[in-house]
């Protein structure tokens, strides 16, 4: 059977963080409804002003409003000068110091609302660089499965460190859903026959955000969300922490002085807040199991400004209903052992 794939590949720009400006302007990532967004805003005072877009699409959208001493904000968006749409949520520091903003947008008419939920990307950029998304899409109709892949992509920087972490940055969030595809090509009438009684596509989607980029280092977070069949879909994360310098990759082991057993270092602090985290979804030996000091509990990691984030998937140190869990090592439990001295490690 002929098989018909849409490929797509769109760029949108993200935009640049820089240090005069840090505490004013904010790249966002996430959705709207089950549409991917990006967006910049610029908070001054109580002005908010910027731009988003879809990240399909890629043309920019006008945004102007105003936030109110409470986090609740207002956001009009318009085209061509005519209004299209509006924002209205609230405006969240977590305790990581990372803004989110979620709510409600609507349509003109305000006959259709879809919830948001955005969540600011680390850039601390200083010079010229940028880091931009590209989005790879196939849908295959016959195989009845659908793939959307974001994945970034750095200019600004030396030729060479910008192609060599393009390449990783595309080849393992492409390489991640290869398996997937092969698997939904692979289907037999059979297989086919269930998926339509079923009334929906299998699907593979993969979305990136920016845990913390400055002129040393960027860390980037994937994750995957699946589904194939079964009772719930399936979930995984994976990562990229480059080096800007090198233009090399950084696995964790490279963060720290030879022989100084950081593994063990990492397991005990995560093992000690992970049973204080979970409760009825696990017990002491499956996070110890889960958490151990083995290299491949340790392998979804990224650099955030207050200290290394060890990402567990679900099902490694609890039950599907936990969800995925993470640990922020602060940096203070680990400067002892650092051998890097990226400023942001505090060396």
């Amino acid at each position: 059977m002929k098989i018909k794939a849409l490929i797509t590949i769109l760029i949108i720009a993200l935009g640049t963080v820089s240090a005069s400006a840090q505490g004013d302007s904010y790249v966002l990532k996430g959705s709207v409804g089950e549409s991917r967004i990006d967006m910049t805003l610029v908070r001054d005072g109580d002005a908010l002003s910027g731009t988003y877009s879809y990240v399909k699409v890629g043309k920019p959208i006008a945004l102007a409003g105003s936030i109110g001493a409470d986090g609740k904000f207002g956001l009009t968006e318009s085209a061509s000068g005519v209004k299209s749409g509006s924002f209205s949520g609230t405006w969240t520091v977590t305790d990581s110091g990372i803004v989110t903003l979620n709510g409600e947008w609507s349509n003109p008419a305000g006959s259709k609302t879809l919830s948001f939920d955005l969540s600011q990307q680390m850039i601390f950029f200083t010079g010229n660089a940028k880091i931009a998304t590209k989005l790879f899409t196939e849908s295959n109709k016959p195989k009845m499965f659908d793939i959307t892949v974001e994945y970034p992509e750095l200019s600004g920087v030396a030729p060479a460190v910008a192609a060599e972490f393009n390449r990783l940055a595309k080849s393992k969030a492409m390489s991640d859903m290869a398996d997937f595809r092969k698997g939904m090509l692979a289907q037999t009438a059979e297989d086919l026959k269930w998926s339509k009684e079923r009334g929906m596509n299998n699907y593979s989607e993969t979305f990136y955000n920016i845990t913390y980029a400055d002129d040393e280092v960027i860390s980037l977070w994937y994750g995957n969300s699946s589904y194939s069949g079964g009772a719930h879909p399936n979930s995984h994360s994976f990562t990229l922490n480059f080096d800007l310098k090198t233009g090399k990759e950084i696995g964790i082991g490279d963060l720290f002085r030879p022989r100084s057993n950081y593994l063990q270092v990492l397991s005990t602090y995560c093992v000690q807040e992970l049973k204080k985290e979970i409760e009825d979804a696990s017990d002491d030996e499956w996070i110890a199991r889960g958490a151990g000091p083995k290299a491949e509990n340790y392998r979804s990691w990224n650099i955030s400004k207050n200290g290394i984030v060890v990402n567990f998937d679900a099902y490694q140190v609890a039950a599907y209903v936990a969800g995925p869990q993470e640990v922020v090592v602060p940096f203070v439990k680990l400067r002892g052992i650092f051998g890097k001295s990226y400023s942001i490690l505090g060396r």
